[in-house]
């Protein structure tokens, strides 16, 4: 669409729109606009984060040049660096590990700390113990699953603990398990939850999936949730959720999809199923 009043031109294609008024000219894009030159690139996201990447960058003033560091990213979302400790040591096994120091970050052990001694152990959340091999990837963001996109090697992640709260809180997960207390639903199955919607909102995650199995003994039910998970409606196969075709327009746009781990959890209530089936 094209437009021309006064000094005030508009040309919009699909969700981009240029206007020129007078000298002045601006773009407005949809969710994000990014701009690429070999290997540096600056994303802009509608809810107002910017990230810059680059080998190098130059912040310019009149007469004086600041050069900031290698591989920056400036104020990444969810990672943790205290005092003048390098945020992402060069042997911490991957540059920008997005989430709090106690989900071992970039080698980061139980109290936040880098640990040069074994940078192959990390601290795992889940055991509350340092445990060997390489720190996970870990992605607590929006803006930190558009970096590994564009920045990864296609490597699976696991998703932060602010993700699988908002999941574990998600008004459908409330109500699927809801349901299970009751004894009205089946004991197992799969069903998905849209968290691109509501105050437990994860846009980078989308639309997912859980996968659940239950098992009732003495009047106890345990059900097993497996979350971040896809089901093909054609073969019923169930398989993990990724980051893919993040602009949903059926391909890549210049990055590398990655895998979400499962995330799987247990909730432990009374029997309501037995006498019901």
């Amino acid at each position: 669409m094209n437009t021309a009043v006064g000094i005030m031109q508009t040309e919009q294609v699909g969700r981009i729109k240029k206007t020129f008024v007078g000298k002045s000219y601006s773009i407005t894009a949809g969710d994000e606009f990014k701009i690429t030159v070999g290997k540096s690139s600056l994303v802009m996201n509608a809810d107002g984060s910017i990230i810059i990447t680059g080998s190098s960058i130059i912040t310019q003033a009149e007469g004086e040049n600041k050069v900031i560091g290698k591989d920056v990213l400036i104020n990444p979302p969810g990672a943790s660096a205290g005092g003048d400790r390098d945020p992402y040591p060069e042997n911490a096994g991957y540059m920008a590990t997005y989430g709090e120091p106690d989900q071992g970050g970039g080698g980061l052990d139980g109290f936040g700390n880098y640990n040069p001694r074994n940078p192959n152990e990390h601290w795992d959340p889940d055991e509350q113990k340092m445990m060997p091999g390489k720190p996970p990837i870990i992605i607590d963001s929006n803006q930190a699953a558009v970096y590994q996109y564009f920045n990864g090697n296609g490597e699976a992640v696991e998703l932060g603990a602010t993700t699988k709260s908002r999941l574990r809180n998600h008004d459908r997960q409330k109500a699927a398990l809801a349901r299970l207390k009751s004894g009205v639903t089946d004991m197992d199955g799969f069903y998905r939850v849209d968290m691109t919607r509501g105050s437990n909102s994860m846009f980078h995650v989308g639309r997912t999936g859980v996968e659940y199995d239950t098992q009732c003994n003495n009047g106890i039910c345990t059900t097993t949730f497996k979350g971040f998970q896809q089901k093909d409606k054609t073969t019923g196969r169930i398989y993990p959720d990724a980051f893919v075709d993040p602009i949903d327009i059926g391909i890549e746009v210049g990055g590398t999809p990655y895998d979400y781990k499962p995330y799987v959890w247990q909730e432990i209530y009374p029997d309501n199923f037995t006498g019901k089936k």
